[in-house]
């Protein structure tokens, strides 16, 4: 469901429905289907038409976006115990939760950040209640990552239907998904070469300290 097919879904399911969508498409993995990056551009294409209100439809999404991680990171540490007893299936056991919290200990705040914009929203806040992260760090780049998220796409689309038919939408979103998917990209080998010069430097550093007390 992209472009024009959207449209007429929102304006049915209105601010609640909206509301609702974000909070299961960020916090439930079965709902990961759900479009939530086109809904947001698609609210704000039609606030830009007067038909919905800018201002509420972005506090509701963000709002939306933050309740949903919550409910992620809370099933996720819930069933904690039950993946590391192997009672969660072959697919997700006790050593993909290690090298899931070996991941957000070296850049996983930034994940968080960065799975906002793929389909992989509630799996990465389960993940993180599962690895038992920080909370209080969880919190912080919930906060940061929703409102990047949502304030983007909203005002993307409310700014592009100053020129855009809601026939031009499909095309539109592969250009915009490219453009997302090329900066991500970035983001992420940039985070990798930062981690590998860290990595560096601190076994240079502890090569060091044992040349000088031998």
């Amino acid at each position: 469901m992209l472009g024009p097919d959207l449209i007429p879904f929102v304006k049915s399911i209105g601010y609640l429905g909206i509301l609702i969508s974000i909070i299961l498409e960020n916090g439930v993995i079965i709902f990961f289907f759900m479009p939530s990056d086109s809904l947001l551009f698609v609210t704000g294409f039609l606030a830009s038409q007067g038909i919905l209100d800018l201002w509420l439809v972005m506090l509701l999404c963000f709002v939306g976006s933050i309740i949903g991680y919550c409910i992620g990171y809370w099933l996720g540490e819930k069933a904690g115990p039950a993946i590391r007893a192997g009672k969660a299936g072959k697919h997700i056991d006790a050593e993909m939760l290690d090298k899931a919290k070996e991941f957000y200990n070296n850049y996983g705040s930034w994940a968080l950040v960065i799975a906002r914009f793929f389909p992989i929203r509630a799996f990465v806040s389960l993940l993180a209640g599962a690895s038992e992260m920080s909370y209080r760090t969880f919190m912080i780049y919930n906060v940061l990552g929703g409102a990047i998220w949502t304030v983007s796409l909203t005002l993307l689309g409310y700014y592009c239907g100053e020129f855009l038919a809601p026939e031009d939408l499909d095309k539109f979103f592969i250009f915009v998904f490219v453009c997302f998917v090329i900066t991500l990209a970035t983001m992420l080998i940039f985070l990798h070469v930062r981690k590998t010069k860290l990595e560096k430097k601190a076994k240079d550093a502890a090569l060091a300290a044992r040349n000088s007390a031998e």
